[in-house]
């Protein structure tokens, strides 16, 4: 059992997607890792019951998820804000009266967007926001 759970709770705060501890079999980690590449969060031996159900809360969820969504493609503050704008379905000419920032400005951070999450339209923006459930 892990006797400082505050370790693992700051490792999936800031992106682990799975806990293996030093008691684990062979087994235990070719699951892990079966897991987490199925986009699975994989929680193992050594994290005690009350762990996982603060790990797992679903009042917390979101926060959770968009700390490990953050914690991944590193987004800025103004590229999250346009993340948002863009899954509400807002135009980039919206966003920028929204924003008070040029159209132009806009399409920059949306192609960042992009680049940084490895797509190349908004439905799959959409998609992946949806599957990290941040919004």
């Amino acid at each position: 059992m892990i006797k400082d759970s505050k370790f693992v709770r700051e490792a999936f705060k800031t992106g682990a997607d799975g806990f293996v501890s030093k008691e684990s079999t062979i087994e235990d980690v070719e699951e892990a890792i079966k897991s987490v590449l199925d986009g699975k969060v994989f929680f193992g031996k050594g994290i005690d019951a009350v762990n996982k159900k603060i790990l797992s809360n679903e009042d917390k969820e979101t926060e959770f998820s968009f700390n490990r969504f953050n914690a991944k493609f590193h987004l800025t503050k103004r590229e999250l804000e346009i993340l948002q704008m863009l899954v509400e379905g807002k135009t980039s000419k919206e966003i920028s009266a929204q924003l008070f920032i040029s159209k132009d400005t806009v399409n920059v951070h949306r192609k960042n967007l992009m680049k940084k999450l490895n797509i190349s339209n908004v439905v799959m923006l959409v998609k992946i926001v949806k599957d990290y459930n941040i919004i």
